[in-house]
């Protein structure tokens, strides 16, 4: 059970982390878009 539980944690945490880096990246590029031309962006 543990083992599996490492196991998981091993597998989810890299895709989790990247995901959560894209998440910022992607804000922080609406952001800048938003500073270079205001257009308003769709959600």
């Amino acid at each position: 059970m543990i083992i599996a539980l490492a196991l998981l944690k091993v597998l989810i945490m890299p895709a989790f982390l990247k995901l959560m880096k894209n998440y910022r990246n992607q804000k922080k590029d609406n952001y800048i878009q938003k500073e270079t031309r205001p257009q308003p962006i769709n959600v």
